[in-house]
C-alpha cells in the first residue's frame, strides 16, 4: 500500500475536518490508537515489549470507544502467525497471542476504568447510544419501514427493536466467519488478519443499529493499509460528509420518511442483484462440469457477454 494513497485517504478525506476536528467526537482519539497498535504488532509481531505495548494500545482505543474491541482477536492473530512454523496457525500461536495482545489490552483497559473514578458506567453509556433511531443504519432503516407498514394497522407497533436484535444476531456470525476464515489463511496469515480486522469493523458498521457519518472513517481507516479498493466506501464518506452537520442536524433527522423505505427499497434492489448473479455463475459452473467439452465454447460466450471473467 503506497503510504501517500493511506494519508490521503485516512487524514486528508472531507470527514476530517467537517467532524473529527469541527465536531465533538472522540473517534478521532480511538482510531489513532487503534491504528497505533494495530502497526505496532504487524512491524513487531514476535518483540514481547511490541506485543504487549501494541495491546496496551488498543486496550485504551477500547476506552475511548468499545468499538475498537472488534480488532483486537485479528491483532491476536497476527501475533499468533509470526510465532506459528507451520502453514496454519496453531494453538500455541493463538496462545502466545492472546495472552500478550488481549491480556495487555484487559489490564489497560481496567487500569483506565479503575483510574478514571467512573467505575463501570461507561458500559450502560453504551446501551443507551441504541436509543438514536435513524435510517442512516440499515437495519435500523428495515425496523422504520416495517414499522410504518405495521402502525397503519396498529399505532403502538414497533419493529426496530426486534430488527436490531436480528442485525446483531447476522454480526456476532459474520465476525466469527471473518475470523475463521483469516485463521485458515496458508499464504499469508498477518495479511490475512489485517485484511480481516478491516472486514470485521465494514460489517459491524453496515449492522450497527446507529450510523453516523463519521463512522465511515473507521473501516475507511484500516481498509487505506491493505491495498484493496475504497471507492465505494470513498463515495459513501463523501455523501455522507454533507447529509449531517458536526452539530447533529441533517437530512436523516429531517427525513425519516421517505428515507428509511427508500434505503429499504435500496436494500432490496442490491439483494435482489447479488442472487441473480450468483444464480447465473452456478448455472454457468453446472454446465460447464455437466459437459466438459463445452468449456471452450462457453468460456468465449461468457467473457464476450461480461459476465465469465472468472470461468477457466
Amino acid at each position: 500500500m503506497p503510504p501517500a494513497r493511506a494519508l490521503w485517504l485516512a487524514l486528508a478525506g472531507p470527514l476530517i475536518g467537517a467532524h473529527l476536528v469541527g465536531g465533538p467526537h472522540n473517534d478521532a482519539a480511538m482510531l489513532g490508537l487503534l491504528v497505533a497498535g494495530l502497526a505496532v504488532v504487524t512491524r513487531y509481531p514476535r518483540h514481547p515489549a511490541a506485543i504487549l505495548g501494541g495491546g496496551a494500545l488498543l486496550g485504551g482505543a477500547v476506552a475511548v470507544k468499545a468499538t475498537a474491541l472488534i480488532a483486537i482477536p485479528f491483532a491476536v492473530l497476527i501475533v499468533a502467525a509470526a510465532y506459528t512454523r507451520r502453514e496454519r496457525i496453531d494453538v500455541r500461536g493463538l496462545l502466545i497471542g492472546a495472552a500478550g495482545v488481549f491480556g495487555a489490552a484487559a489490564a489497560t483497559l481496567a487500569g483506565i476504568t479503575v483510574a478514571g473514578g467512573l467505575d463501570y458506567g461507561w458500559i450502560a453509556g453504551v446501551r443507551d447510544s441504541g436509543e438514536l433511531v435513524q435510517f442512516s443504519s440499515m437495519p435500523t432503516a428495515v425496523g422504520m419501514t416495517i414499522t410504518y407498514a405495521g402502525q397503519l394497522a396498529d399505532p403502538d407497533f414497533d419493529a426496530v427493536p426486534v430488527v436490531r436484535a436480528i442485525a446483531y444476531v447476522v454480526l456476532a456470525v459474520a465476525l466469527v466467519a471473518i475470523w475463521v476464515r483469516a485463521l485458515r489463511e496458508r499464504a499469508d496469515p498477518g495479511r490475512a488478519a489485517l485484511i480481516g480486522a478491516a472486514a470485521a469493523v465494514v460489517a459491524t458498521v453496515a449492522l450497527a443499529p446507529v450510523f453516523l457519518p463519521w463512522y465511515t472513517l473507521w473501516p475507511l481507516t484500516l481498509l487505506a493499509a491493505t491495498g484493496f479498493r475504497t471507492k465505494v466506501v470513498m463515495v459513501i464518506t463523501v455523501v455522507a460528509s454533507f447529509s449531517v452537520l458536526p452539530d447533529g442536524s441533517g437530512l436523516v433527522r429531517s427525513l425519516k420518511f421517505p428515507g428509511a423505505p427508500l434505503v429499504t427499497l435500496y436494500l432490496i434492489y442490491l439483494g435482489v442483484r447479488y442472487l441473480r448473479r450468483r444464480s447465473r455463475e452456478r448455472e454457468l459452473q453446472a454446465m460447464i462440469d455437466a459437459e466438459p467439452s463445452t468449456r471452450v465454447t462457453l468460456t468465449s460466450m461468457t467473457t464476450r457477454a461480461g459476465l465469465g471473467r472468472g470461468v477457466r
